[in-house]
Formats: structure tokens, C-alpha cells, sequence
């Protein structure tokens, strides 16, 4: 699964009280409007998910915080950064945080 897959989730754990999901996006920004409606799809369905706690059954509900870990193959713009800020100003007092990652060069 990946960012293509905007109606499922790529991976799910829990890391002690915390829960983590995490979104792959191994898209470049070739064709950034497209990217960022991807992006804004995905990232959304995930604060859906964690917002109606469609979890509850596999993982409990005994967390302090809930991760959306995004792992990006390709970097980012600055474009991709706002549209992520803007997501996590929203989300930020129901306790959801969305983390980037970078592939290590």
C-alpha cells in the first residue's frame, strides 16, 4: 500500500501509549497539484480514521497521542510543507501529530 491507496491505511502499530500509522509516499513532485490533492486525500482519510477510532477493536484506546508517520522517498516542496502545517494545526489539540521522514542519503 501507499500514497496511490488513498483509502487505506499502509501500516498501523502501537508504540507503547502511543499509536502510530504510517503513510509511504514514493511519488516524486513531477506533477506537484496532483501529489498534494494525493497527500491532502490520504492524510485525511487517516485523521478520519483516528477521529471515528476505528482502531478501538485491534488496539485499545489508551493512548496519549496518535503519530501519522509520513515516510517520503523524494523530499518535499514547500507547497507539500504548508499543506502539512496547515493539516497539523488542525489536528494538533486532539492529541494527532503527523511526523515527516526523509530516506537517509
Amino acid at each position: 500500500m501507499a500514497i496511490t491507496e488513498v483509502n487505506q491505511i499502509d501500516a498501523i502499530g502501537r508504540d507503547g501509549n502511543i499509536l502510530k500509522l504510517l503513510l509511504i509516499d514514493f511519488l516524486d513532485w513531477e506533477y506537484e497539484d496532483m501529489h498534494l490533492e494525493l497527500l491532502q486525500d490520504k492524510i485525511s482519510n487517516y485523521v478520519a480514521y483516528l477521529a471515528e477510532k476505528q482502531y478501538i477493536d485491534e488496539y485499545g484506546d489508551d493512548f496519549s497521542r496518535k503519530n501519522i508517520d509520513i515516510h517520503f522517498q523524494h523530499g518535499i516542496t514547500a507547497n507539500g510543507v504548508e499543506l502539512i502545517d496547515a493539516i497539523s494545526a488542525q489536528v494538533n489539540d486532539s492529541c494527532i501529530f503527523i511526523n515527516i521522514h526523509f530516506p537517509e542519503m
